[in-house]
């Protein structure tokens, strides 16, 4: 903290309005606090050692930094830009920022990801400009499949509806195959072959 006063004076500071023991001499104390405290200063005549009749308070204020954020992994198919989220915990009027980093010194608002696994860190910053402690996230990269090879059934005759035997082999080892209609609006179905009714 710091106090100013004239020529020929010095600032004494003080933990009580009416405490004896000096703390330090100076205009600037620099104490460690671990919650807000209020310090007393008095104006001491370098002179005669003099000292105000009444002291100054000074509050040392120490702002609660907000909790840390919550996050959850994300994965993502292939390359392509992702949305971070993490939870407020209460952290009302606080501003959520991204780092690159785990020192939180390279903010990013729009990562784009490209073929490998990342991590991204997020902290909570209050109006008071305190951060909280960062959470990291890790952002998961799956390889896109490869796409399958399909055989298309024999032709059905008009007019008629015939249940037809759909076939195709995935592209590599441990893919599975799912069937989707012309709309790729999923079936609910998987496996290498697929038995639907077609009507012609």
């Amino acid at each position: 903290r710091s106090a100013t006063v004239g020529d020929g004076l010095a600032c004494r500071w003080y933990a009580g309005e009416n405490t004896d023991a000096v703390l330090s001499e100076g205009n600037t104390y620099t104490p460690t606090i671990t919650n807000t405290t209020t310090y007393y200063v008095a104006a001491t005549n370098t002179t005669t050692q003099c000292v105000s009749a009444t002291r100054t308070p000074v509050q040392a204020m120490m702002n609660p930094l907000p909790t840390t954020p919550t996050t959850t992994p994300v994965a993502h198919c292939g390359p392509g830009e992702i949305t971070l989220t993490a939870g407020a915990n209460g952290n009302e009027n606080c501003t959520l920022s991204w780092y690159s980093d785990a020192a939180g010194t390279q903010t990013v608002t729009s990562p784009v990801l490209t073929d490998q696994t990342t991590s991204y860190y997020a902290a909570w910053t209050s109006l008071q400009n305190c951060r909280s402690a960062l959470q990291g996230l890790v952002v998961t990269i799956n390889p896109i499949p490869a796409l399958p090879t399909a055989t298309s059934p024999d032709p059905i005759c008009s007019n008629s509806s015939v249940q037809v035997t759909l076939t195709a082999t995935p592209g590599q080892n441990g893919d599975v195959c799912r069937w989707y209609n012309a709309d790729q609006v999923y079936l609910n179905r998987f496996g290498d072959q697929y038995v639907p009714t077609v009507s012609a």
